[in-house]
């Protein structure tokens, strides 16, 4: 007789939580739950699952903890949603964020399980680039410039104005996505 998790969700310890919601195999009913439960890192968990469903992440999305929506991201969950990529970068901005969590669009995080880029608007690539121009003089500028020019969604403007750069490296990346848009136009 198999246990339906979902009905066993509210009995569960912390330690139980997360380890079910990071569960590959954890059945639609149980990530539904777990994204209607309270406890906040096991909704974080959740968001990284990589075979998670679309009720779940739907109830995540409505959440408010931007942490979860930034999960979602980083694994792929929302590329079908660029509207949501932006009202989350949005969003994040009017609390204030540094270049690192710009990264974040550009780039996702280095220990996100998947390798998915997250598909950024190019409203959001366009103001993260002009923020991230305006603090040049800071730590991380330069790496936050380069994710952001070589990005699939940046557009011929950004990579021209890179390339004028004065960092070496953002001067390259902006020849490189030159040139990838330009190998685009040809196909």
């Amino acid at each position: 007789m198999a246990v339906e998790l979902a009905n066993h969700i509210h009995e569960m310890t912390n330690a139980e939580l997360n380890s079910t919601a990071k569960l590959r195999f954890t059945d639609k009913e149980t990530q539904i739950a777990l994204a209607e439960h309270k406890y906040l890192l096991c909704r974080k968990y959740l968001a990284h699952n990589p075979r998670l469903c679309e009720e779940a992440r739907d109830i995540l999305l409505a959440g408010k903890a931007n942490s979860v929506k930034c999960n979602l991201m980083v694994e792929g969950h929302l590329n079908d949603m660029p509207d949501q990529i932006s009202d989350l970068y949005f969003s994040m901005k009017r609390r204030g964020f540094g270049w690192w969590q710009r990264s974040t669009f550009a780039q996702g995080h280095y220990w996100a399980h998947s390798n998915t880029i997250p598909n950024t608007p190019v409203e959001v690539l366009q103001d993260m680039y002009d923020a991230t121009v305006k603090e040049s003089n800071q730590y991380g500028t330069d790496r936050t410039l380069t994710s952001i020019i070589s990005h699939p969604n940046a557009t011929l403007e950004m990579a021209i104005r890179a390339s004028t750069s004065t960092s070496e490296i953002v001067k390259q990346a902006g020849f490189v996505r030159l040139v990838e848009i330009e190998r685009a136009k040809e196909k």
